[in-house]
């Protein structure tokens, strides 16, 4: 194209970009110090679960601010760029911050690996060492960029057009390529310790919440199948009560059958009914089997008589119950109840959390892929950028700068997945 030389018409290409940019700039800028201003005033007292969430709030607000001005310069500059320390200024730095937000993201895996799967908890140091081993990792992972980009001679239709900050390009493809193959084998990496770490962690979560589901359905059972209870009764007394109880029905119903002839006996009350605690049966016996009969009364008797010494001691316990021992065991009984509730509420925050930095982790591998391709398409292709038509140029810049997308996210998911955060917004706008 004929004006495609100057640098107007470059500038009306890169004006999309440059718009989506600053709108960049702006919402995570606003976003990240309201995380900031919120754990500030709210939520001084920061617990394990939320130790992460400041700093990758910190990282993510210095690579919104670094990224999206120096992006813009990079832009207006693309045909104009002279510089060389600028140039790798501006590479090493948006790489500093992007690689520290995605190294903290995997220490936050890490860490509900460990709390959740394995029961460890992260004392305060190494929570500290590992935030120094993420910023590490992203200053080394950084520096290739600094010796792979400067300033390199801008073509268009074989003609040198300007000046652009870019690939370095070297005599051998796979020497280009080194650094974006370097690039994808890390993100290829990250990618597989998330679903690796979070599968686990989503594995163990949903085989818990089957156990528990399993667990109340074996005690809403328990409680159907007991026939009765009886306060001021121990739990080795009780089955002996309800053994008899069996055994006393059992007898009544072996008296009931024995009939060989026609002559039938009356009995007095025996056994025990569900609501008046006796129970009535009338027996039919032989008295050509005079003595078995006497064997099955007198079984019977005794088993009666057990029966209502066990039902005056229970309601007798139940009268003179001492009312301290009540009180304590009421106490007792709350205590449990709000122990229990209280660990209910923690293993909920502790998965409403791992399903929260999960989304985050997502939306991270999806903002960074089309980087890590780009960057392959840099290495193997040096004049992938000379190739691109105007409209070409306008998409692959967006896609190129769609990492900052990780950093404008993760204050609206901790908005809509941690309600204490939430609330304590509130009161901060």
């Amino acid at each position: 194209m004929a004006n495609r030389n100057t640098t107007e018409f470059w500038i009306t290409m890169v004006v999309l970009d440059i718009t989506i940019m600053s709108l960049y700039m702006i919402i995570g800028v606003i976003g990240n110090t309201l995380v900031l201003v919120v754990y500030w005033k709210g939520l001084m007292n920061i617990s394990e679960e939320r130790y992460f969430i400041p700093i990758l709030a910190v990282s993510d607000l210095i690579a919104c601010i670094v990224c999206c001005s120096l992006s813009t310069t990079w832009d207006l500059m693309q045909i104009t760029f002279t510089n060389t320390a600028l140039c790798k200024f501006i590479y090493y730095i948006i790489g500093n911050t992007t690689y520290m937000s995605g190294f903290l993201l995997l220490c936050i895996a890490i860490q509900r690996y460990l709390k959740i799967c394995r029961k460890r908890t992260l004392g305060i140091r190494w929570r500290r060492r590992l935030v120094l081993v993420a910023f590490l990792l992203s200053v080394a992972c950084s520096i290739p960029l600094a010796l792979k980009y400067g300033i390199v001679d801008f073509y268009s239709d074989g003609e040198i057009i300007g000046k652009r900050c870019g690939k370095l390009k070297l005599d051998s493809k796979i020497t280009g390529a080194a650094y974006g193959i370097a690039c994808a084998v890390v993100i290829v990496f990250s990618a597989s310790a998330f679903i690796i770490l979070y599968g686990k962690i989503s594995c163990f979560i949903f085989g818990h919440l089957r156990t528990q589901t399993f667990k109340k359905a074996i005690a809403r059972l328990s409680r159907r199948s007991i026939p009765f209870s009886i306060k001021g009764i121990n739990d080795s007394t009780g089955l002996r009560f309800a053994d008899r109880h069996i055994h006393v029905e059992q007898k009544h119903n072996d008296i009931y059958n024995f009939n060989d002839s026609g002559t039938s006996l009356s009995s007095n009350t025996l056994g025990i009914s569900e609501s008046s605690g006796s129970l009535t049966s009338k027996a039919r016996l032989e008295t050509s089997s005079s003595e078995q009969k006497a064997h099955f009364l007198a079984e019977l008797s005794k088993s009666q008589k057990y029966v209502n010494e066990m039902e005056i001691t229970s309601k007798n316990s139940i009268e003179t119950q001492n009312p301290d021992e009540t009180q304590y065991s009421e106490r007792r009984t709350e205590n449990s109840s709000n122990n229990k509730l209280h660990m209910w509420r923690n293993r909920r925050l502790k998965y409403r959390f791992t399903i929260m930095f999960m989304v985050i982790t997502i939306v991270f591998l999806l903002c960074y892929s089309p980087v890590g391709t780009l960057l392959l398409l840099e290495g193997f292709f040096p004049d992938f950028w000379e190739r691109l038509t105007s409209t070409e140029t306008s998409v692959i810049l967006v896609l190129y700068h769609s990492y900052i997308i990780n950093n404008i996210a993760n204050p609206f998911i901790y908005a809509f997945m941690d309600p204490e955060f939430y609330k304590k917004a509130k009161t901060v706008l």
